[in-house]
């Protein structure tokens, strides 16, 4: 998908799903400036981001959020901290991660930015250079 969209077939619910090696050159980064194990991905999606990071690196418990119902059966095996089906701008949380880390659909990246800064330590998020 081109970053304007042009010429692009746009997929519903803006789901595009991360390729592996974009996880796994983020997680080579030698110090992210975080630490801790309890992890949340926001839009989980299908569970690249999940399985992608979970393929470098050991350890991390994660939780999910996806709006999708058809990803929980997938989604449940990969998230031992907890998934939730429905919003995540919606969700309350009695725990602060240590990392939240998605790429979020385009059109609501900011809410679920804020939404993330809230409920994580810290926020990591994929998102198009031209985001900003």
């Amino acid at each position: 998908m081109s970053a304007t969209n042009r010429g692009a077939q746009r997929h519903e619910s803006d789901f595009y799903i991360t390729p592996p090696w974009v996880l796994e050159r983020f997680l080579e980064v030698p110090d992210l400036g975080f630490s801790g194990n309890r992890w949340l991905e926001p839009c989980a999606g299908d569970g690249a981001i999940i399985r992608a990071t979970n393929s470098v690196r050991s350890g991390i418990v994660w939780s999910a959020c996806e709006l999708r119902e058809a990803e929980r059966a997938g989604l449940e095996p990969l998230a031992p901290g907890g998934l939730r089906i429905g919003d995540f701008r919606e969700q309350t949380f009695d725990t602060l991660f240590d990392l939240s880390l998605s790429n979020p659909p385009f059109s609501i990246a900011m809410d679920i930015i804020q939404q993330s800064r809230r409920v994580a330590n810290h926020t990591a998020m994929l998102l198009r250079l031209d985001f900003w």
